[in-house]
C-alpha cells in the first residue's frame, strides 16, 4: 500500500476492520507491542474513518528456504498500518501510526 497507482487496499481494510471488530483479529500497540485495549471505533475516529487515508503499511517477516523444493517463501509475522495527517500547503504528508496485527497470534 505504498501509494501504488489505482490500487486504494479499500477492500482488504475493509475485510481487516470487519475482522477486528468481530473480535476475529487482535489489534496491538505498534510501539509497544502490547494487546491495544482501545476500541477500532475511537482509532477510525482518529482518521474520520476514510480507509483511503490509510497509506502505509510495514510488514515484519522473514524468508523461509525449503530445501525440498527449492523455493523461498515469505513468512508475514505482523503488519503495521499508518493514516496520512494532513498538512499545510507545500509541506510533505506526514503519516501517524495506527495499530499492528500480530499475524503468528
Amino acid at each position: 500500500m505504498e501509494k501504488v497507482k489505482n490500487y486504494t487496499g479499500t477492500r482488504m481494510l475493509t475485510n481487516l476492520f470487519e475482522n477486528i471488530y468481530s473480535k476475529k483479529l487482535t489489534v496491538y500497540d505498534i510501539m509497544t507491542g502490547k494487546l491495544w485495549i482501545r476500541g477500532c471505533q475511537e482509532i477510525e475516529k482518529e482518521f474520520g474513518s476514510d480507509l483511503s487515508r490509510i497509506g502505509k503499511t510495514s510488514v515484519s517477516g522473514g524468508l523461509v528456504f525449503q530445501s525440498f523444493t527449492n523455493k523461498i517463501i515469505k513468512e508475514n509475522k505482523s503488519v503495521s498500518f499508518a493514516y496520512e495527517l494532513k498538512r499545510g500547503s507545500g509541506l510533505p504528508v506526514g503519516y501517524k501510526a495506527l495499530f499492528s496485527l500480530n499475524m503468528e497470534k
